[in-house]
């Protein structure tokens, strides 16, 4: 019966490392695809997490957006009125698997 115990004992412990190694690997897997925006979904409050990005520039985008169809390429940025090719390279959008998308910088750290 002793055996019988530390035999489910491992196992009760190796399934709770495995489950938790799993919601880990999910968790970082989330988190890195949430931080790439999809130009062609995103909001003028995602947009905005840009530096030298406007929230007029920003709603100008969304405009174009939904009068001319999805971008396709990142140059296509360059048809929206006020996107400069400077601003297109703050952006630096990115095409992968059909979607063009940017990465907002990441926060300012905080010195303690």
């Amino acid at each position: 019966m002793s055996n019988k115990k530390s035999t489910m004992s491992i196992m009760a412990a190796l399934l709770a490392f495995l489950f938790a190694f799993g919601v880990l690997t999910v968790g970082q897997t989330e988190a890195a695809t949430a931080s790439k925006i999809d130009l062609n979904k995103a909001t003028t409050e995602q947009l905005g997490k840009f530096p030298g990005l406007t929230p007029a520039l920003a709603k100008s985008i969304i405009e174009y957006r939904e009068k001319s169809g999805p971008f396709k390429v990142p140059e296509d940025l360059m048809k929206v009125k006020g996107v400069t090719k400077e601003i297109l390279n703050k952006l630096n959008p990115k095409l992968e698997k059909g979607i063009l998308y940017v990465t907002p910088p990441a926060p300012a750290s905080i010195d303690r």
